[in-house]
């Protein structure tokens, strides 16, 4: 029999306050996503709410759910991409309520193919503490193929100054190496440090 458990979620994610879960039920979570008509204007954030809040839940519950181990190759598929870079400029939109517009430039991989990529996002606080952005960009490769994307994710702050956030990105492509991209839904993680040094990793949402 498989074992239950309730595990909560953190604050700023939505009314469902508790799951039940079980080894795959996530996986339903997550496919079922895709179902749900919502607004455009605020489908990317209840998305990129419910990813946040699933992650977090498979971070703090997992031996209490019991959990495999490659809990994660269930919902999401390949490694899409990866990339390092340096924060170049911030801005202040707003101070009530606080709303930054920051640009990055990055280097790095998609399928397996070196880019090089640059973007710009905006970033506002909530009354949770936790921050909602939305961003767009482009990268090169070596061969001088375009892709662009667009996405939205949730974050938070960290001690010291970093800031972490989750969320989903949609590309576009004219290469026919890259063509996979046009299709694809990139689960993304993004990392920037106290100095603005940038890490992101990228899975597609199976």
């Amino acid at each position: 029999m498989t074992k239950r458990s309730h595990a909560r979620l953190p604050k700023g994610h939505g009314n469902d306050r508790w799951l039940s879960l079980d080894d795959l039920s996530l996986v339903r979570v997550m496919k079922a996503l895709e179902k749900i008509d919502r607004p455009d204007g605020a489908w990317h954030l209840w998305v990129s709410n419910r990813i946040q809040g699933c992650w977090y839940i498979l971070r703090t519950a997992r031996e209490s759910v019991n959990l495999p181990a490659n809990w994660r190759s269930h919902m999401l598929g390949d490694q899409l991409g990866e990339s390092k870079g340096k924060r170049i400029v911030r801005r202040v939109l707003s101070s009530e309520p606080l709303r930054l517009e920051v640009s990055f430039e990055d280097v790095g991989t998609m399928l397996g193919v070196a880019t090089n990529g640059f973007g710009t996002y905006t970033s506002e606080a909530r009354e949770d503490g936790s921050l909602y952005g939305e961003g767009q960009g482009a990268m090169i490769t070596a061969d001088g193929d375009p892709i662009t994307w667009r996405g939205s994710g949730s974050g938070r702050i960290l001690p010291g100054g970093s800031v972490s956030y989750r969320g989903i990105l949609y590309y576009r492509t004219t290469s026919q190496k890259l063509a996979r991209l046009n299709n694809a839904r990139g689960v993304f993680e993004y990392e920037v440090d106290a100095a603005g040094h940038t890490t992101s990793k990228i899975w597609e949402w199976n």
